[in-house]
């Protein structure tokens, strides 16, 4: 067996094998994660390998103080270089698809389709271990101290005496972060979900979930959005009131014409396709036929459902009847886009595939009426639109091709697109660096722009378009079905980080329909607002009292695991940071950034505080490194290093001039500021998660005082 190995620094390894096995060690967050890989993938490797003249490719030896690069085949030879040199050179085509790659591994999306890996199996993990964490906070006039860990509940203990002041509460998830002010607690954690309870009633009183992951596909009927990822998930598109969860799994979803009205058909990663009823979520019918995982959905007229997925596989079925009407197997690679159309005046159906490929045939019979390829390395889609009143296909990946049904080319748009979606004579299309685009078909032209910060465009849909009707029918921009307003039908975009947002005709934002992708780090209550930091990399402002989304603050790389608020000049700030090891302070309620630190420490930040030092606002950082850094607030000069030990820094807290840090070991040391004296050191026993200015510490095992 042959295998492609790639490290860069200490930080990222990917093997790639040529049976399409491929394992991803990573440490920003760390894990591992295993995947399979289309089998066009290794021969593209191999001809990048080439290309480069590998392994005699001339590069520099690595440099010290550069980031260190290895490829290497096994059998075939070993290259050593720094980063700069690599991405400067030769190998730098090599370096971008082995990028992407190991983003496609870990389930993310970036400039590659979905179908590219499959079968994903991921063990993570926190730098900090097990589950757990705790907040100060107050609770029926009186101080009281919020705690929650791995067994999914929440405890609320009285300071100083440690009585239980709850009976413990349900939090739903292996809990990773809380936050705790006046009787209203906020929890997260594995799942994704941010939950708040009034600790008075014990009532929950918003639990905002949504995708823990990419979303891979969006359909729209009658202003509801359905979106694919980890589940299928049913929103308001006007209100963005979320109507709940359809099904526990899906890669791909689309509104059908069924029996007895619409279902909205979904293909999991098993690879089925279930008709589900939009009203209830039950499942009215199992379709024959496996689409394996990453599958591709297109509705039809008539109720015809189409299925694309590995090896080639496309399939016709009856949605009212369940029977499967063509198998059209023949492409060489897995399929990433279907659209019903029309060619020669009768209906047809178009697929793209992985290896390049477009094949149309005719609808009635099966057979094949055009094939072409489409040139360029991945094709990510497909749509159906129509061009000077004709049918007419759109292809997306490394640019935007127009065609007519027979492969004849109409148009050719220099601009990557991981995802396209047409109605009428009006083209959207989404990019890796997650802007999306209207372009007028007709002329070519840009139309209007918006840019995102959640991550790569991943899913598009018109609303209302492209859920039936006759073949290569799609409703014309401004018209009734989908009507956005004067400018266009209403837009929807999921994105690589589980956001599901909906524009209006000219891509002003509408709303933002879905929370954090992955795991919740960190919570912290912040000018009226509760904020709240993940996995993902994103900052999110909420309303405590309903649990809507304010604000999304730009992403760090790697993940947030700390935030903590407090007060520079006058001015209430929200800091940052975790993983990528930079600081951030932010300005809470215009998402303004105040300061960046890069850099701040040599591995990730688990703990922040606000406070001051000789008469000047103060940042207190630690994490990995054992180190307790000092930052000026307002300039973000360096204001002091203090050693605080081998162990990992959990949790800060300024008390006046005095600065308290918990160590992961149960060590919680303090210092007189500005000099940086020592005071005390003091052994718990136990890892404090939270630290109070008048002298108490808490953790999984209640409450304790601190001596001195």
């Amino acid at each position: 067996m042959a295998r492609i190995v790639y490290r860069l620094g200490n930080t990222v390894e990917l093997a790639v094998a040529d049976d399409g096995r491929a394992v991803l060690h990573a440490q920003a967050p760390p894990g591992t994660w295993t995947a399979t890989l289309d089998p066009v993938v290794w021969p593209r490797l191999e001809a990048a390998l080439a290309g480069s003249g590998f392994p005699f490719v001339g590069v520099r030896e690595a440099r010290p103080g550069f980031v260190p690069v290895s490829l290497e085949r096994e059998p075939g030879g070993r290259v050593v270089t720094d980063e700069r040199s690599a991405r400067g050179g030769r190998l730098a085509p090599v370096l971008e698809l082995l990028d992407e790659l190991a983003v496609a591994v870990r389930g993310g999306a970036g400039s590659l389709p979905p179908a590219v890996a499959y079968g994903h199996v991921a063990r993570t993990g926190s730098d900090r271990g097990e589950p757990g964490a705790a907040a100060f906070g107050e609770f029926r006039g009186r101080p009281a101290c919020l705690v929650g860990g791995a067994d999914r509940t929440l405890r609320v203990y009285g300071v100083p005496g440690g009585e239980r002041l709850t009976v413990p509460i349900p939090a739903g998830t292996a809990v990773r972060a809380v936050a705790l002010r006046r009787g209203l607690a906020a929890c997260a954690g594995d799942d994704g979900v941010v939950r708040l309870w009034n600790l008075g009633s014990g009532r929950l009183e918003a639990a905002r979930t949504g995708h823990a992951g990419p979303v891979r596909a969006l359909a729209c009927h009658d202003g509801a959005v359905f979106s694919a990822g980890d589940g299928v998930h049913a929103w308001d598109a006007a209100s963005g009131h979320a109507y709940g969860r359809l099904d526990q799994d899906g890669g791909a979803v689309c509104v059908v014409e069924a029996a007895g009205g619409r279902a909205v058909a979904v293909a999991g990663a098993d690879g089925a396709v279930r008709l589900v009823d939009p009203a209830t979520g039950g499942t009215l019918r199992v379709l024959d036929g496996s689409l394996g995982p990453g599958g591709v959905l297109a509705a039809g007229p008539s109720g015809a459902l189409a299925g694309g997925g590995r090896g080639g596989a496309v399939l016709v079925w009856d949605a009212a009847t369940g029977a499967l009407v063509h198998d059209l197997r023949g492409h060489g690679a897995s399929v990433v886009g279907l659209a019903f159309t029309v060619l020669h005046g009768r209906p047809a159906l178009a697929s793209c595939a992985l290896d390049g490929s477009v094949t149309v045939r005719d609808l009635d019979g099966g057979e094949r009426a055009a094939a072409w390829r489409v040139g360029g390395a991945w094709p990510t889609g497909l749509a159906a639109a129509l061009v000077g009143g004709r049918a007419a296909l759109v292809t997306s990946g490394e640019a935007l091709r127009v065609w007519r049904p027979d492969g004849t080319p109409v148009r050719e748009l220099a601009v990557p697109c991981t995802s396209v979606a047409a109605a009428g004579g009006r083209l959207a299309t989404g990019s890796p660096d997650g802007t999306v685009r209207l372009w007028d078909l007709e002329t070519g032209a840009p139309v209007a722009e918006a840019s995102s910060e959640d991550g790569a465009i991943t899913a598009l849909a018109f609303d209302g378009v492209g859920t039936g009707g006759e073949p290569g029918r799609t409703a014309p921009a401004g018209s009734e079905e989908g009507d956005g307003g004067p400018d266009g039908p209403r837009l929807v975009c999921g994105t690589a980080d589980g956001a599901v947002r909906v524009h209006d005709g000219a891509l002003r934002a509408a709303a933002v329909l879905t929370p954090h992708a992955g795991q919740v780090l960190a919570l912290a209550f912040c000018d009226g607002m509760l904020a709240s930091g993940g996995v993902d990399g994103s900052v999110r402002l909420w309303d405590p009292g309903t649990g809507v989304p304010l604000r999304r603050l730009p992403g760090q790389d790697g993940g947030v695991a700390a935030l903590t608020a407090g007060r520079v000049e006058g001015r209430e700030v929200l800091v940052s940071a975790g993983y990528g090891r930079e600081v951030r302070v932010w300005d809470p309620r215009t998402g303004e950034l105040l300061l960046a630190l890069p850099d701040a420490h040599p591995g990730p930040v688990y703990a922040l505080a606000v406070g001051s030092s000789g008469g000047r606002p103060v940042i207190a950082s630690g994490g990995l490194d054992g180190a307790v850094l000092l930052w000026d607030a307002r300039s973000g000069e360096a204001a002091g290093v203090l050693e605080c030990g081998p162990a990992m820094v959990v949790s800060l807290r300024f008390a006046g001039d005095v600065l308290l840090a918990g160590r992961h070991d149960g060590v919680v040391r303090r210092w007189r500021l500005p000099g940086g004296e020592p005071l005390t050191a003091s052994r718990l026993g136990w890892t404090p998660l939270a630290l109070s200015p008048d002298g108490y510490a808490a953790g999984l095992q209640g409450l304790a005082t601190l001596p001195g």
